[in-house]
């Protein structure tokens, strides 16, 4: 529901008593604010994590609809949020709460998935492109697993509830 811009010195917050409310906090200026709605999108528990490599703050989930996953893109200074995808990611694959979604520095993609147990997961490019992956080993979601990045390789790494780790390379 958080996470940091250190480019711009915000970050951003999520409200979970009505989620289509982002905050912003500036770090430098000690001040409070609000993004534009995402009305659209009103499901208490989905992914956010901003993408440096297109200046965007990028939140990932199934809505209150559970029919599909959305991907939802906003840039500081628009007045509101654009979709991406509303259609990429079917529920069979993604959960509709605890997905997760991680910059990729080395490779400058977005990872996003999970939820719920569930193995999906996907890749995002700087042109927005959507790339469905491998299933994960074993099911994914924020209170039991692990996703992060290796900051050197760029690898996917998964430490999953059972103890077991595994990653993704990529080329």
């Amino acid at each position: 529901h958080n996470t940091g811009n250190p480019w711009l010195g915000e970050h951003y917050v999520r409200d979970y008593g009505n989620p289509a409310t982002y905050h912003v906090y500036n770090i430098a200026g000690n001040s409070w604010g609000t993004l534009p709605s995402n009305a659209q999108e009103s499901q208490c528990c989905m992914a956010t994590a901003y993408y440096p490599d297109i200046g965007k703050l990028v939140t990932f989930g199934s809505g209150d609809s559970g029919s599909s996953a959305s991907v939802w893109t906003h840039q500081r200074g628009d007045a509101g949020w654009t979709l991406v995808s509303q259609t990429c990611c079917s529920t069979g694959g993604t959960g509709f709460y605890q997905n997760f979604l991680l910059h990729n520095p080395v490779h400058k993609i977005m990872m996003f998935g999970g939820g719920n147990g569930r193995t999906s997961w996907y890749i995002m490019d700087q042109v927005q492109n959507i790339t469905s992956m491998t299933a994960l080993p074993c099911g994914s979601n924020v209170t039991e697993t692990i996703q992060t990045v290796d900051p050197i390789t760029g690898d996917f790494i998964l430490f999953c509830a059972d103890g077991t780790v595994h990653k993704a390379v990529f080329n």
